[in-house]
Parts: C-alpha cells; sequence; structure tokens
C-alpha cells in the first residue's frame, strides 16, 4: 500500500501545483510573489462622517476640536451649506469660493494629522440640505459642531441644527461642544 500511496501522494502534490498555476496565470497574478501593503485592507473599518461648518471660523480650532473628538478611523466629509437668499449668482460665487478655501484649510491641518478629509459646499435651505446629506447611505454619523456662539438674523443656530438633525436622524448625530 505504501508504494501506491507515494505515487498518489506525489500525483496529487502535482495536480495541486499546477492548478496553482493555471489559476495564477489565468487571474494575471504573478506565480510567485508577496502581498504588497497597498493589497492588504484595512483590518478596521472606516468611518464615514459629515461634518456640517458653519463659517467663518477659525480654522485651527476647528482642527483642533474634530481631531480631539473624532480618532484617525473617522474619514471627515468637511462640508458648509450657503444659504442663496438675498444674494445675486456672482456674490453667491465668490461666497462659495471663500467657504471651499476656508473648508481646504480646515482640511489640510487635519490630513497633516493624518486624516481623509474631504470638503463641499452645498447651498439651499441649510436645515433641509443638511438632513439630506446626513441621510444619505454614504455616511455613518452627522457631526455639529455646537456654540453658543451669536446668531444674526436669517442664520439658522448650531443648536437649531443639532437638535434638528437629532430629532429626524436619532443616533446618528453627533454634536461636539466647544469650551
Amino acid at each position: 500500500m505504501h508504494p501506491v500511496g507515494r505515487s498518489l501522494g506525489s500525483l496529487w502534490l502535482l495536480i495541486g501545483l499546477i492548478t496553482y498555476v493555471v489559476y495564477r496565470s489565468a487571474t494575471n497574478l504573478p506565480i510567485f510573489s508577496r502581498i504588497g501593503a497597498k493589497e492588504v485592507k484595512p483590518g478596521a473599518h472606516k468611518i464615514e462622517v459629515v461634518v456640517f461648518l458653519r463659517l467663518p471660523e477659525k480654522t485651527d480650532q476647528v482642527a483642533r476640536l474634530l481631531s480631539k473628538a473624532l480618532d484617525r478611523r473617522f474619514v471627515l466629509h468637511l462640508v458648509h451649506v450657503l444659504d442663496p437668499r438675498g444674494l445675486t449668482s456672482s456674490e453667491l460665487a465668490e461666497v462659495r469660493d471663500e467657504a471651499l478655501e476656508e473648508l481646504r484649510e480646515i482640511a489640510r491641518i487635519l490630513k497633516k494629522r493624518g486624516y481623509e478629509v474631504t470638503t463641499n459646499v452645498l447651498w439651499g435651505d441649510p436645515i433641509e440640505i443638511s438632513l439630506e446629506e446626513a441621510s444619505r447611505e454614504t455616511y455613518d454619523f452627522a457631526v455639529v459642531l455646537s456654540s453658543k456662539r451669536r446668531v444674526f438674523k436669517g442664520q439658522i443656530s448650531e443648536e437649531a441644527m443639532a437638535s434638528r438633525l437629532s430629532a429626524t436622524l436619532p443616533g446618528k448625530v453627533i454634536v461636539i461642544r466647544r469650551d
């Protein structure tokens, strides 16, 4: 029985090697290779977070608050919602560009700290656009920076935004309070 077993065992190994070579060739992979760092999936799930900011802000203070409250597992999507009421199209474009530049500055600081960050400026009713954006399947959570800053006529307070988002999307809103 042993001579037959040795022959069948060797044949079995040879079939396995041939199958491996055929598979690697069919999938355009090298026959001998190591897995590179870029091919290894991260061990932890990245948490997608939309961060609603009311501009203008102190960019370094916002970056410090976000990095203190959220670790690097969070992918931050910085969003500012412009209310276009009372603005001409040229004023809207100018305000949008200023807001985008400020968001990019915050993103630059956060990227230096190791975060993945994107920026976007949307326009429309701040509450409605924020609700629409936060309820998208893309985001795991919505973040609102809350303070007792003065609210000017026609603006929505961060407290009101956080309250409305929390009421509509329970368990999906993170409120970061400022000192």
